[in-house]
């Protein structure tokens, strides 16, 4: 169980799948959360359970796929492409060398 959950500002179009996210890491070393957008183009945003995490507080930081708009202590919103995986950091100290790795590594 990730202990998150993903909803799209816009409704799921007839016959797509709705959004859903997968968790690795755990409280110590901070999270990734996958999250997936089977349809077109949209704002996602990502709930968390932090009680559940075991963490007080969240920071967040996009590392592929996606670009925060909003965020507070529970949730972050974020622009995703149509049909992508983005990849968002919850307490990653590493998290800004990996967006700018993997930017780096796109550009090539």
């Amino acid at each position: 169980m990730p202990y998150a959950h993903v909803t799209a500002q816009l409704p799921a179009v007839k016959g797509e799948t709705a959004p859903w996210c997968e968790r690795f890491g755990s409280a110590h070393r901070g999270y990734f959360f996958a999250i997936r957008n089977p349809g077109p183009a949209v704002d996602l945003t990502l709930t968390l359970n932090r009680e559940s995490l075991g963490i007080k507080t969240a920071r967040f930081a996009a590392v592929t796929g996606c670009k925060i708009k909003t965020s507070t202590p529970d949730h972050i919103t974020l622009s995703v492409p149509a049909r992508w995986t983005a990849v968002v950091a919850v307490n990653r100290g590493d998290a800004e060398g990996l967006a700018k790795t993997h930017d780096l590594e796109m550009s090539r």
